[in-house]
């Protein structure tokens, strides 16, 4: 029984130290048991609701996945007026820029809730109806300390 307990304790040690690893090798917070990167953060400074998407593929600003803005996923989010919001991804914002962000250049388009509930996608792919356009490097991310704020 002594043996069963002192196993189940450093099981419960180890795994309590896996999980409290806040960096994995690169750099790139991590634990053994959440490998999400949620170190960027976007705020809201509008005076209205918004809904922001990340492009990848800069320099091309096409607006694209009309399906996706629908959802409230990793890769947009929709905030209130003043409010703040962490992006989580299952990948490292240093990988992902490595492996996805051919042009090292994030592009972050912000539109207005109400016109897209109002009038809906087709219109603001019609008239281009974006309030922001940013672009940021992974530099730009790292010297903001993971923020970004729109407009």
């Amino acid at each position: 029984m002594r043996t069963y307990i002192t196993a189940v304790l450093i099981f419960g040690w180890l795994l309590f130290t896996a999980n409290s690893c806040k960096e994995d090798d690169n750099g790139c917070p991590a634990s053994f048991i959440n490998k999400q990167d949620d170190r960027l953060q976007v705020r809201n400074n509008h005076a209205f609701g918004i809904v922001h998407q990340f492009i990848f593929h800069y320099p091309d600003t096409n607006i694209y996945n009309s399906d996706v803005i629908a959802d409230d996923s990793d890769n947009n989010k929709t905030l209130a007026s003043g409010e703040s919001g962490r992006i989580s991804y299952g990948r490292c914002w240093e990988n992902i820029f490595s492996r996805e962000i051919d042009s090292d250049t994030l592009l972050i388009f912000s539109y207005s809730l109400d016109t897209l509930n109002l009038k809906g996608w087709d219109y603001i792919v019609s008239n281009y109806a974006v309030l922001d356009r940013k672009t940021y490097s992974l530099q730009d991310l790292q010297n903001n300390n993971w923020l970004i704020e729109l407009p």
